[in-house]
């Protein structure tokens, strides 16, 4: 009787939550173990002695917040073990393995020359179940490999044990990280199936077999849906012998150094051998694949795409698991005949998460029963409903079994297809290893006509309905997060086995409006957001808002003049002609700008302190539907020109002067209606998404949304019940152009530069007795830099000065090393664009804080720069991995520690 050894089974794991104020997640967690996940790969008849079961799958008991897979290759094993012996291997700390935050490996094990049948095991340790990792045969069949992904254990080990004494290798393809601390990036997408290389017939080199000692190079990035910048690929390696000799092949990054990693294959001509393997590519997207035994035979290779891991955080995240899909010899299944195929359901059996909740692959062990069969042959295995690739997923021998290792993608209704290509009937064993996933957008619908973008002139008569859809989250801490027309919802806790629907109603009128869905999982860390827009009036049939109405006073001499709609809001291209007199009907003007999208802000030098002026705009742009041109002039409103009280407070032309400050820690008094303890100012870096279309009442900021790699930190803020904190995204273009010194970027930075300050203005006066903080990444950290710089900082007014409690930036441009606020542990180098910036500018930002090992008595450093080694912009580094290094700060590690830092603050 045929078999197969069985893959244990471990507990299930999930995340409790609790909720204070706003959504609190409370994060609990199982002990650090995961049952060990196998790959196998094998080339030979397994005795009857190694009994099969089929065990429940279960997802492992952690798999962190991480799972991201980081590519790496090395030694890091290599001796004879004892029969039956259980042998601890270091993994951590090994090569350019981490020493923590690992929570599996990923090896290509290899029994060398075995004496004899049997069967490699390994745990994490000692108090784990074991699993089989590959079945070895004995009798001169030569080096048998596999690949086998590992949980390691606490204390970086696992262990190993052979059936009987034999010298075992184990070669490093990578791991994955166990939390969320932006060790690296290497989330997985899964891609449709397809041959990048054959040899035998020339796809993707030039038609040519392997000698011993011959190596290929061949482009995989820009090809086969993998972009050119991935880091690495799943892939499964086809051998075919030409010759009578065994050898190995080993795949590596072409124009690195040929690390020791062995895949063997059999000797026999005519024999094949389909092995999985995860590679990383070269900076431009290569692979090479080397044939070095001198006394090997000269071989065909195919191989066959499966997916690639992305040069970023984004794509699907592992979590392991154990558990049988699938065995055609378990009544009522039967073996699966020459030519035929069988749909096999795997999402939502044995502990896979179900359909539409994201899971985009899973990683499946395949193992085909021959038993005294004459004819070789081979079978594919693909997504039900897609077409049917033209490759290979395992290849068996006659009278033989083997096991192959294959990531796959699955159907949307969560199934795989299995094809048997030969011409006898062949049982098989799906084993899951494990998943990938990411969670899929929720979807928003409206009833009619209000689609997604529309809009009429005509105003809306009736109220609209509309419907969010959120997928299941399987790891039970989803949460639908909605935002309508700027007012945050409720968050809603997600099902993790079907979607969860939130009806909205919006009423009837001419208007805006913009619903923003996300859901978010922090066992995944990830966050998915959606956005639907649509809205009725024409901009130029409604009133309009000045920002200094009639009869107010400036409590400035450089006021800032805008404009706004009490219903349909300006359409795109809509521009602003402003005109400043001294009279009332406006002759003998001061000023008249050009017509300008933008706030404007009255120069210095113009206005007399308790003098009256007198302002308006003549605006002109297309109508909310772009089919006409509106032109409209509005009244002249006056106001008197009043100093800010405070604004002489703070010295104009001082490099140093310390902003000594105690925040308010009451909400006593507060005034307006989103006036918490504190209001968090976002600036987003380059290119990253804007935020909603509904702005802050003062027009500068966006009202949600639009937080970029620093929404991690609005994330924490979200998750602690201690503080109640407004978060707004400062709108501006956030334009970058191929060259940093185009105008471009300048011009982006100049308007960044310019709504901060009208920003900050309109928040302290809006909320006189709250904190202000800041944070900005990369392009928004600059723009924070050139607002709190001295003496550019004086234009801020003590009033403003004294409520900014705390400023985090990362990934500055303008970063120097050495200056006091640099974070410990910041990058040695300088920054792109530090000429920009005088040294030491913001030092003199200072604070009382409070909390462990902090004195309340000391002033503290309240700007606060992160800037990680090696990154691109604020290290200099011109590097794709330099560029990479950049975009790896949207951690909720990193998220922790901002937060950490501001709060300390808020207590002072």
């Amino acid at each position: 009787m045929d078999t197969v050894s069985p893959i244990s089974p471990c507990s299930k794991w999930r995340l409790t939550w609790g909720k204070a104020m706003r959504f609190s997640p409370s994060i609990r967690r199982a002990p650090k173990w995961w049952a060990v996940v196998a790959l196998t790969v094998s080339a030979v008849l397994i005795s009857s002695n190694f009994v099969s079961t089929a065990d429940p799958a279960q997802a492992a008991s952690e798999t962190g917040t991480g799972g991201q897979f980081v590519p790496s290759q090395g030694r890091v094993f290599g001796t004879k073990l004892s029969a039956n012996t259980w042998t601890s291997v270091q993994i951590t700390g090994k090569g350019n393995i981490p020493t923590d935050e690992v929570s599996a490996v990923s090896l290509m094990a290899t029994v060398a020359n075995p004496s004899a049948q049997g069967v490699l095991s390994g745990r994490p340790s000692a108090d784990e179940a074991a699993t089989q990792m590959l079945i070895y045969g004995g009798g001169g069949l030569g080096n048998t490999s596999n690949t086998a992904i590992l949980a390691v254990a606490s204390d970086g080990t696992v262990q190993i044990k052979s059936a009987t004494a034999e010298t075992v290798y184990l070669d490093l393809q990578g791991y994955f990280t166990s939390d969320d601390s932006g060790i690296a990036p290497g989330g997985f997408v899964p891609v449709d199936a397809k041959r990048i290389l054959d040899t035998a017939t020339g796809v993707g080199v030039t038609k040519a077999r392997l000698a011993p000692g011959d190596t290929i190079a061949f482009q995989v990035g820009g090809t086969a849906s993998v972009p050119i910048d991935a880091s690495a690929v799943a892939i499964n390696i086809t051998v075919t012998n030409r010759g009578s000799n065994a050898g190995y092949v080993t795949p590596f990054p072409t124009g690195g150094s040929r690390p020791n990693t062995s895949l063997n294959y059999p000797g026999g001509n005519g024999i094949q051998t389909g092995i999985g393997a995860q590679v990383a590519l070269s900076a431009d997207g290569q692979m090479s694949i080397s044939n070095p035994a001198a006394a090997s035979s000269t071989i065909d290779l195919w191989v066959d795409i499966q997916g690639f891991f992305t040069a970023s955080e984004e794509g699907g995240i592992f979590t392991p698991g154990t558990g049988r899909v699938l065995d055609t010899r378990v009544s009522p299944n039967t073996a699966i005949a020459g030519g035929d195929t069988l749909a096999v359901q795997v999402a939502g059996v044995r502990g896979v998460p179900v359909s539409g909740s994201g899971v985009s692959a899973v990683v499946l062990s395949i193992t085909a029963l021959r038993p005294q069969l004459t004819a070789g042959g081979y079978a594919r295995v693909w997504a039900d409903g897609d077409t049917e690739p033209a490759t290979t997923s395992i290849n068996y021998a006659p009278n033989s079994i083997r096991t192959n290792t294959i990531t796959v993608p699955l159907g949307d209704n969560g199934k795989v297809v299995i094809r048997n290509k030969t011409t006898d009937a062949v049982n098989f064993v799906l084993d899951v290893q494990g998943w990938y996933q990411d969670i899929p957008l929720p979807k928003i619908s409206c009833n009619s006509p209000a689609t997604d973008g529309y809009w009429s002139l005509a105003p809306i008569t009736t109220t609209t309905a509309c419907q969010v859809v959120a997928p299941p989250v399987s790891m039970g801490d989803g949460v639908l997060s909605l935002v309508v027309d700027g007012e945050d919802q409720d968050d809603v806790l997600l099902s993790d086995q079907v979607t969860t629907t939130k009806n909205i109603s919006i009423a009837a009128g001419p208007g805006a409006h913009h619903i923003t869905a996300s859901v978010r999982s922090d066992s995944l860390d990830r966050t998915r957001e959606a956005d639907y827009d649509f809205g009725s009036g024409d901009w130029s049939k409604a009133n309009i808002i000045p920002s200094l109405p009639n009869g107010a006073n400036s409590n400035s001499l450089t006021p800032t003049l805008t404009i706004g709609t009490d219903a349909a809001p300006f359409a795109e291209n809509v521009k602003a002609k402003f005109s400043l007199s001294g009279n009332p009907d406006g002759s003998a003007p001061i000023l008249t700008t050009d017509s300008t999208f933008d706030p404007f802000a009255i120069p210095s030098g113009l206005l007399n302190a308790g003098s009256t002026y007198y302002w308006h705009a003549d605006i002109s742009g297309p109508n909310n539907t772009k089919t006409a041109t509106a032109n409209v002039s509005t009244p002249w409103w006056s106001f008197t020109a009043t100093v800010d009280p405070d604004a002489a407070a703070v010295s104009s032309n001082s490099t140093s002067s310390t902003r000594a400050r105690k925040p308010v820690v009451s909400t006593k008094g507060i005034t307006g209606p989103e006036c918490g303890l504190a209001t968090l100012i976002i600036v987003r870096g380059s290119n990253e998404g804007k935020g909603s279309k509904t702005l802050t009442a003062d027009g500068y900021a966006y009202a949600s949304g639009g937080y970029g790699r620093l929404g991690v930190l609005v994330t924490q803020f979200l998750r602690d019940p201690t503080f109640y904190i407004y978060a707004e995204s400062l709108k501006y273009p956030a334009n970058i152009a191929p060259s940093l010194s185009s105008l471009g970027y300048a011009d982006s930075l100049n308007y960044g530069t310019s709504n901060l300050v009208g920003a900050l203005k309109a928040l302290a006066k809006r909320c006189p007795h709250s904190n202000i903080l800041l944070a900005g990444y990369s392009q928004g950290a600059q723009v924070i830099g050139r607002v709190l710089s001295s003496p550019t900082s004086s234009i801020l007014g003590k009033s403003v000065t004294d409520k900014i409690a705390a400023v985090v930036l990362e990934g500055d441009p303008t970063y120097y090393r050495d200056e006091a606020i640099d974070a410990a542990g910041s990058g040695t180098g300088q920054g792109l664009l530090n000429i920009m910036r005088k040294r030491g500018s913001m030092d003199g930002w200072k604070g009382t804080r409070a909390g462990a090992g902090l004195s309340t008595t000391k002033l503290y450093q309240s700007v606060r720069s992160y800037c990680y080694a090696g990154d691109y912009f604020c290290q200099t580094n011109l590097t794709s991995k330099g560029s990479t290094i950049h975009g790896s700060y949207g951690t909720q590690a990193q998220g922790k520690r901002m937060h950490d830092y501001i709060v300390s603050f808020l207590y002072g």
